[in-house]
């Protein structure tokens, strides 16, 4: 089946005699007789590379799945993982870091958006701070005036008396009622 042409099977011949040897001489104990045509060398030869085509396929097969494997270890699951921050923080989840894997890229990606997460939260800390001073200076100060009203005088008369009892002072206090002021 695998002869080319018209050519005819060649045949090898190898042809030994076993010897057994001992001081006294040698003695022909038997013979070899091997005969091969080129049809049995061809099917051998045809068996080996259907072996190494078989072996072949299944290191290109693990080669493949390695890939598969590190392009998931290195850029989907890290993608997924930004995916599921984005829609947890959308949510109202508030900060959530993402952990750094995967490769050079992504790992920029999370390196931003983690940045992104803490300047905004950095934003509404300040944003929070300047409500809450606001809204104590609104309520410790006159709305026409700007001047502190009765409850930060009330503080302020608290603090000052904590302080001289702590420091051992005296202090005074000048409380003036002023009729139709007013009017």
């Amino acid at each position: 089946a695998l002869l080319v042409g018209d050519q005819q099977p060649r045949r090898y011949v190898a042809q030994a005699e076993i010897l057994f040897v001992t001081d006294a001489g040698a003695e022909v104990i038997g013979e070899l007789f091997i005969e091969l045509s080129d049809r049995v060398i061809q099917q051998q030869q045809r068996q080996r590379l259907i072996g190494e085509v078989a072996i072949a396929m299944v290191v290109l097969c693990t080669l493949i799945l390695v890939t598969l494997f590190a392009y998931w270890v290195t850029t989907y699951r890290p993608l997924l993982q930004l995916l599921k921050t984005i829609q947890a923080i959308r949510a109202g989840g508030g900060f959530l870091p993402i952990q750094q894997t995967g490769s050079y890229e992504i790992s920029q990606v999370i390196d931003a958006f983690n940045a992104m997460q803490a300047q905004q939260i950095h934003y509404e800390q300040q944003q929070q701070q300047q409500h809450h001073q606001q809204l104590k200076f609104v309520a410790l100060h006159d709305s026409l005036t700007g001047l502190p009203n009765r409850l930060a005088f009330d503080q302020n008369l608290e603090q000052a008396i904590a302080r001289c009892k702590r420091n051992k002072h005296h202090f005074a206090l000048l409380f003036l009622d002023l009729d139709r002021f007013k009017d």
